[in-house]
């Protein structure tokens, strides 16, 4: 029997923020890209969709999900309003970062 531990999506996000203080982060979830708290509100304005409010971890925080296979437009948009964006996918129980910004 494997034993799953729980981890919390808010102090994953506030820890990843620090360490990546001034870029939105994305985080993929199967099939899709979920930003939360500020970056959601920040994604929903610049993609031109809606946030939404999300249980996380007992808490309601702003959150949106794109579909992964609109994920290259998305980050061509962000960067060009001046985004940093860092994309986290879990591969292997390892949490990997993929950083965008545009080219000056």
């Amino acid at each position: 029997m494997k034993i799953v531990k729980k981890v919390s999506i808010k102090r994953i996000f506030k820890e990843l923020k620090q360490k990546y203080l001034e870029r939105l982060l994305l985080f993929q979830t199967g099939n899709f890209y979920e930003a939360f708290f500020e970056d959601a509100k920040n994604y929903s304005r610049v993609i031109g969709i809606n946030y939404f409010v999300r249980k996380v971890d007992g808490f309601k925080v702003p959150a949106v999900r794109m579909p992964s296979q609109r994920i290259t437009s998305c980050l061509r948009k962000l960067t060009k309003a001046g985004y940093k964006i860092v994309l986290f996918n879990n591969k292997n129980g390892k949490l990997h970062a993929c950083i965008y910004e545009s080219k000056k």
